[in-house]
């Protein structure tokens, strides 16, 4: 079971329905104008919930920045400071792009989102940066954006920033499990940014 599988079905209905009535239903003394709806309802992944907020971004969101840093580091802190510009570099083939699934199909499949992300990971013209463990929960609301300085020997590069939640070694597989998903390490992607550059 991908963490999509087990989004609950009936809970997202509770929030659909309202919505539909809404902007769908045309009032009648029978069934008067339901009442507004909040600004954004959210499906949190990880607390399996469904919150409301009054505005969006939420009002207690405050913004933050991942760095990247040598040796393959990210952190919430920026790197020091240094008398050179630090850069990566790696060799892509237009001939073997890195694909966004592990399959092959037609279009966007519905579990994209949430497929397990090592595939890419493990290729050499994917770069990785992983921070430490974190210690505490950390929610991520709002716009995601990626800035990058790059350069590239080709007329034309895409380049594809993900940020990614990878489960600890131990974290259990799900119950019953007929896909035989290994759940230790999963790499699920939480949001990412395309670019194409030319």
């Amino acid at each position: 079971m991908r963490p999509s599988e087990y989004l609950p079905q009936r809970g997202r209905c509770r929030q659909e329905l309202p919505f539909l009535r809404r902007h769908l239903a045309t009032p009648s003394e029978e069934s008067p104008q339901p009442p507004p709806l909040p600004k954004a309802i959210v499906f949190e992944v990880g607390t399996n919930d469904w919150k409301r907020y009054d505005e969006w971004p939420p009002a207690a969101a405050t913004p933050k920045s991942l760095y990247l840093h040598p040796g393959g580091k990210l952190s919430f802190d920026p790197p020091p400071a240094t008398g050179g510009a630090e850069y990566d570099e790696w060799v892509s083939d237009p001939a073997k792009p890195v694909p966004y699934i592990n399959e092959i199909a037609i279009g966007m499949t519905r579990a994209h989102m949430t497929d397990d992300q090592r595939f890419a990971s493990s290729r050499t013209d994917v770069k990785v940066w992983e921070s430490d463990v974190l210690t505490e929960d950390v929610t991520i609301v709002g716009a995601f954006t990626a800035s990058l300085t790059v350069s590239t020997s080709g007329t034309d590069s895409d380049f594809v920033v993900k940020l990614i939640d990878v489960y600890t070694g131990d974290y259990p597989n799900p119950s019953p499990n007929p896909k035989g998903l290994e759940m230790g390490g999963y790499q699920q992607l939480v949001r990412a940014e395309p670019f194409r550059g030319k």
